[in-house]
Order: C-alpha cells, then structure tokens, then sequence
C-alpha cells in the first residue's frame, strides 16, 4: 500500500511539473515566435545588402587597403587585391605607412588614371598597425615617382 501512495505522489509532482513546463513552453513561444514574414529564411547576406540603401553615397563601397604613401591631402594604398589607388582624404594626420585600413567611398566616383583614384571618400577606418599585406619596392616606387 505505501508503495503506491508514492508513486501516486511521484505520478502527482511529474505531473506538475510537465504542467509548468508546458506553461512555460507556451508562453515563451507566443512572446518571442513573431517574425514578419520574409525573414524567417533570411540569411545575413540579406540584411547586408539593404545596408547601402541607409548610408550616405560616399560610405556604400569598402575597400580594404594598406597604406603606401601619407600626403597632405591623399594617401597612396595598396588594396588587398593588389590595385594601387590614391585615396582623397582631408583627415589623413593620423595615418602612417604599413597600416592595414578600410575605405568607405561611393564606388562609382574613381578616376581613371594609374593608380586610380577615389574622388568620394566618406570615411577611412585603421583596422591594424602593421598591415599583413606587404608594400613592395615596386609599389613605393610608382607612388614615389608622381611626386
């Protein structure tokens, strides 16, 4: 008979315990399920690309770059890519050779010339200090040679 009375009380607390649970379960899942439609499949990539549409036209196109050459109103980098560019940029005080950097501009406003150049700089981030893209001899002597 005492074996029964207790598993009548353990068949009563699994019970209450599977009662709040379920409780619990239901209430969580009614205040954090709402997701508006289109996004219950959305990848990052798909927040990403809306991002331009929010940013001023000179911050829509990165570019990853090292610095070569500081100038009074330019900077001469190396891309990841390997392209030379020269960088119009007014706030360039704070940047030195060998920096590893990222350069917000429109994507669209680049003269055509060698290296190229990026007219509509919006902002110049410094990722790192020492840059892991190397500066050859080559590259410091087409940015030196302009002068």
């Amino acid at each position: 008979m005492k074996n029964n009375k207790g598993k009548k009380i353990a068949l009563i607390i699994l019970s209450i315990v599977l009662l709040i649970l379920i409780i619990a379960f239901i209430i969580v899942y009614n205040t954090v399920s709402y997701v508006p439609s289109g996004i219950i499949n959305a990848t990052e990539d798909d927040f990403i690309k809306d991002l331009p549409e929010i940013l001023p036209d000179n911050m829509k196109t990165e570019l990853r770059a090292v610095v070569v050459k500081v100038d009074e109103n330019y900077l001469g980098v190396k891309a990841n890519n390997g392209n030379l560019y020269y960088a119009n940029y007014a706030k360039n005080g704070q940047f030195k050779t060998g920096q590893e950097i990222t350069i917000f501009y429109d994507g669209e406003k680049i003269l055509n010339t060698n290296p190229a150049v990026l007219l509509d700089v919006g902002n110049i981030n410094i990722e790192k200090e020492v840059s892991d893209i190397a500066i050859s001899e080559d590259d410091l002597r087409i940015f030196n040679s302009i002068d």
